[in-house]
């Protein structure tokens, strides 16, 4: 089950949809509220309660029929993982893998880079807004991605309303730490060079949940998933493979 995040897509995962991935596992990817082709309420209210976002995770695991999936999160995604643990609890699902996720929001955990493209994806002007997207979309990668790829994902992340941004802020991450102290299993990957989240965050995870394992790419930005697929892929496959969550 992958969770996309912040101005992202289901589309984000294409690299993971492979056939050897495809072949082995039933993967599911779904547009967040807002996101893609996801319904996008046009008030910030809609987007300020951590748990609204929990329950479309639940419901889209409900829906689909899995039965305790994978889960893997992504940036943003990290805090909307937190928010299903704490209401639904850690039964219901095998594992996690965070990806550069977002699970606090204490001090020094994210970059002054992240902090001044939140407030200007959440101006009304246009022209801003539209050059903090490109900003943020060139910050997820340590090396831009080909031209293609890069102007779908640009395509993508303009369709998320500004009313997101603007609700997030309502977002709390207390009690989260509890959450995730509590998931059976946990891989963490995290890009060295990523500008947005310092790997102080996944570093963090290792004492809340001792069944962590940290996986840095020292190539990768925020994105190991794209910049170093075949890696990504591999120690995802044995993570979901080994009942102990051992990597290759």
């Amino acid at each position: 089950m992958f969770v996309n995040g912040l101005g992202q897509s289901r589309l984000s995962w294409d690299e993971q949809l492979t056939p050897a991935m495809t072949g082995r596992f039933r993967i599911v990817t779904y547009d967040l509220r807002g996101h893609g082709d996801s319904d996008k309420p046009p008030t910030p209210a809609s987007y300020a309660d951590g748990a609204a976002w929990g329950v479309d995770l639940h419901a889209v695991i409900e829906q689909t029929g899995l039965r305790r999936p994978l889960v893997v999160a992504w940036s943003m995604g990290g805090l909307i993982v937190g928010h299903y643990l704490e209401r639904h609890g850690a039964g219901r699902i095998a594992g996690i893998n965070l990806v550069d996720a977002v699970t606090s929001f204490a001090p020094g955990l994210l970059s002054a880079t992240s902090a001044e493209l939140g407030k200007r994806l959440a101006l009304p002007d246009l022209a801003v807004r539209s050059d903090a997207i490109g900003a943020f979309l060139a910050d997820c990668f340590a090396t831009r991605p080909p031209a293609a790829l890069f102007a779908r994902m640009l395509a993508y992340n303009g369709m998320m309303p500004r009313a997101v941004q603007q609700g997030l802020i309502g977002i709390t991450t207390d009690g989260l730490d509890r959450a995730f102290a509590a998931v059976p299993r946990m891989l963490i990957s995290h890009g060295a060079r990523d500008a947005l989240v310092d790997v102080a965050m996944s570093r963090r995870m290792l004492a809340i949940n001792r069944s962590a394992r940290l996986s840095i790419y020292s190539n990768a930005g925020h994105a190991p998933f794209i910049e170093d697929a075949a890696r990504f892929n591999r120690e995802l496959a044995a993570f979901a493979a080994s009942p102990t969550g051992d990597l290759p």
